[in-house]
């Protein structure tokens, strides 16, 4: 299909369009002659003619010319025929379409109208339409009606026409005979006239009319004073005073009405716009005329304020407090933050950063890393919003990340042992010492109660008592030194946590004795047992004759150093002798048992020990098991064994060795390589579980032990002159001869071949050990060869 465009007063003889048609073939197969058809429309044929050679359709004018008002779309079909036997064709629709020109003239429906009116008939009334044709198209046929003016000024004063519709309208009321004329949309326009006699009377019988054309969709909100918004026109059909317009807008609104010229106003900014304000105003245009009675008409004009960036990110607090407990895992949301951006779409689009950190990051306050409030309780950063503005505006608030405590710590006493002393008979309330813990945490996590143990210490709580606030230790019963001359106590410390955590010191208490009993005969022991490392003059025992107090005279008093481990008990007869005439004795027998303390250390049987590991032995090999006495009992010779230091620089000792702290068993950790560690040294340390616990140590020196893993190495051989591979000797050398040395990088040759080059005997050379030399066993010159064997 092929489509052209011709114009109808297009010249005979013009060229249309050209065609051409290939045909792959060649000679008489490829010429190709040309024919046109149209279907339905066989006069066209007559106005056009082809060149059946090359294609080109020209135009030929046989009895009148192209006429777009007969024939608009000319359909033709061109075939190609080629010169072939048989003949191969094609064809082409061709669709021409004719372009009109102004040749033809606008033609009234009448040449003289007449009409009458009524005198009283409203101005802008419709007096007449009148109507003209065109036959053209387009531009060409587009009719405008005008008055003319040659000899009709006054006319032109009173009427007008409306030139779209041929509508004729009153200013004044008159009789008038009218010359109106319609001409065509041409660019050399066509017209033709027509009469109209008419008589109106005008009356103000037309409200103004306002048009309001909208120079823009919205107005910024950051446009100057005096912008225009909208082109303002009013129309009234009266006439005279009847048309005279005025207008106004209403009130409290920044914009104005600005007179262009006669009954036409630009709408204009007369103030500051804020589109965050009033995103819109609905602005009443009144239009009053100057008839009497006066007509008005009101239009509104929807104005838009769209938005500028003039407003930051604002968040709602400049102090954003978020609270968050230590414990919370990585990538827990803290909080979600939120600024607020007065502008819409981009501008009022935010996003988040860190200062000094221009990535973005979520309004999701994420955590990252593990929190600890005794190290950091609070956590300031200052965030950024940003819009998404041109240019940006951006808003900060600081963040205060405030770390909750949770009870994560221990109560922690200033020491882990306190001793004091108190009288006995001691007064109930009698402070006897403050133990002070503190807590890491904070709030109730840290807020410490003392308390006294209940495990195995009934009595003690039936005579002390501790302020649960204060860690103030008070006697709470009678003190009784010879009942208890000593006192250890446990107090526990507890946070008000959930759950508590606790810890525990000990309270020694040592009690100082008073004469507050009446002398009676009687031997009462203050201990069961009297400590080995009790001082000379340590009370043992009491002696009452008549009296339980202590004293000179009824004291029994270490008069020696005790040792358990030689003696663990004494028998003491006591004899006590009143001053009676004669004098009564008595006698008692006190069985003194000597207890335990930590005063021996562990004891190693040697000093030095040397183990024997062979290279390749299996991980987990246990290599030596040590072993220490204690001459202690119980607790005090209960022995735990250590790795206490290492000589080695090779490898750390940890990855060498372990040793079981309950058995002594050292465990090897690895398979040692005598080729690269031959030997190493650490200490082993015994410790007692004593208080104080003493220790001991033993030297451990660990000698690895070769294994035949190797294959050795021979070097040349070497002889007085050097290293050789050949050696010669005197065909006289005497059995004993030096012949060379030979030298192995592994092991010392122990066996050595020779192949003799003339005799057969298998020992005309022999091997020494010590140093490596072999010497000349037969008298003869052979070529020593050698096989190592181990």
């Amino acid at each position: 299909l092929y489509k052209a465009h011709i114009s109808e007063n297009l010249a005979v003889g013009s060229t249309v369009i050209i065609l051409n048609a290939t045909d792959a073939d060649d000679g008489i197969n490829a010429e190709i002659e040309y024919s046109l058809r149209s279907k339905g429309q066989d006069q066209v044929l007559n106005q056009f003619q082809i060149d059946s050679k090359t294609g080109a359709i020209l135009v030929k004018v046989l009895q009148k010319a192209l006429d777009r008002e007969h024939d608009s779309v000319i359909k033709l079909t061109l075939t190609a025929v080629d010169g072939g036997n048989p003949s191969q064709s094609g064809t082409s629709q061709i669709v021409i379409t004719v372009l009109d020109i102004n040749d033809n003239h606008p033609v009234f429906s009448r040449s003289l109208y007449k009409i009458q009116i009524p005198e009283n008939l409203p101005t802008g009334s419709t007096v007449i339409t009148l109507n003209a044709t065109d036959a053209d198209e387009g531009l060409n046929s587009e009719i405008e009606y005008s008055l003319r003016k040659k000899g009709q000024d006054h006319v032109l004063d009173i009427f007008q026409i409306d030139y779209k519709t041929g509508a004729i309208l009153v200013k004044e009321n008159n009789a008038f005979e009218i010359r109106v004329q319609a001409s065509d949309g041409a660019s050399s326009p066509l017209t033709s006239h027509a009469k109209l006699l008419i008589e109106v009377v005008d009356v103000n019988d037309n409200a103004p009319e306002i048009s309001v054309t909208s120079l823009l969709n919205s107005v910024k909100e950051d446009a100057s004073i005096g912008t225009a918004i909208a082109l303002v026109s009013v129309l009234d059909k009266d006439g005279g005073k009847n048309g005279m317009v005025n207008c106004k807008i209403s009130n409290n609104v920044p914009f104005k009405l600005e007179t262009n010229y006669k009954n036409y106003y630009s709408l204009v900014v007369d103030g500051p716009l804020d589109r965050e304000t009033s995103s819109q105003y609905n602005i009443s245009i009144t239009a009053t005329d100057e008839g009497s009675p006066p007509l008005s008409s009101t239009s509104v004009v929807n104005v838009h304020v769209s938005d500028v960036n003039d407003n930051k990110p604002l968040f709602t607090e400049s102090i954003i407090n978020v609270y968050v407990k230590e414990n919370s895992p990585v990538g827990a949301v803290l909080k979600t933050v939120s600024a607020i951006d007065a502008d819409i779409d981009q501008n009022g689009q935010v996003s988040y950063s860190f200062l000094h950190n221009n990535k973005s990051v979520s309004a999701e306050l994420v955590l990252q890393k593990p929190l600890d409030r005794e190290k950091q309780p609070v956590i300031k950063l200052t965030l950024t919003a940003v819009d998404g503005g041109t240019p940006p505006k951006s808003g900060t608030s600081q963040l205060i990340i405030n770390v909750l405590d949770v009870n994560d710590n221990v109560p922690i006493f200033t020491k882990p042992l306190y001793k004091t002393s108190v009288a006995e008979n001691a007064p109930l309330g009698t402070s006897v010492i403050t133990v002070t813990a503190a807590d890491d945490d904070e709030g109730p996590n840290g807020e410490i109660s003392y308390s006294l143990s209940s495990k195995d210490q009934d009595h003690v709580l039936n005579l002390f008592q501790i302020d649960e606030h204060t860690g103030l230790l008070t006697v709470k019963g009678k003190i009784d030194y010879e009942e208890h001359p000593a006192f250890e106590i446990r107090v526990q410390a507890g946070d008000k946590g959930f759950p508590p955590m606790t810890a525990q010191c000990k309270v020694l208490i040592e009690v100082v004795d008073l004469n507050d009993n009446t002398p009676e005969i009687s031997v009462t022991t203050l201990t069961n047992t009297v400590k080995e490392d009790a001082k000379i003059g340590t009370a043992i025992a009491l002696v009452s004759v008549l009296d339980r107090d202590g004293g000179k005279n009824g004291i029994v008093h270490l008069n020696g150093e005790l040792d358990r481990e030689s003696d663990s008990y004494y028998n003491v007869t006591i004899t006590a002798k009143d001053d009676g005439i004669p004098a009564l004795t008595s006698t008692r027998d006190l069985t003194v048992y000597i207890s335990d303390v930590n005063d021996n250390s562990p004891s190693f049987s040697e000093t030095l020990l040397n183990v024997y590991v062979k290279e390749n032995s299996p991980v987990g090999h246990v290599i030596k098991r040590v072993s220490a006495l204690d001459a202690d009992t119980a607790e005090n010779a209960q022995v735990s064994y250590s790795i206490a230091e290492s000589n080695s620089h090779v490898l750390p000792l940890s990855t060498m060795i372990n040793i079981n702290s309950d058995t002594g068993e050292i465990i090897s950790l690895q398979s040692f390589n005598y080729e690269e560690l031959k030997t190493f040294q650490f200490k082993v340390q015994a410790t007692d579980s004593g208080v104080p616990p003493l220790s001991s140590n033993v030297t451990v020196n660990v000698l690895i032990l070769d294994e035949n893993d190797n294959n050795p190495t021979i070097l040349a051989p070497y002889s007085e002159h050097g290293s050789v591979n050949s050696e010669s000797i005197p065909y006289s050398a005497e059995a004993g001869y030096f012949v060379a040395k030979i030298r192995a990088v592994d092991d010392i040759a122990t066996a050595v071949f020779v192949a003799p080059t003339k005799r057969k005997e298998n020992r005309l050379f022999i091997c020494c050990l010590h140093p490596e030399c072999f010497f000349a066993a037969f008298r003869c010159e052979y070529l020593l060869c050698l096989r190592r064997k181990e």
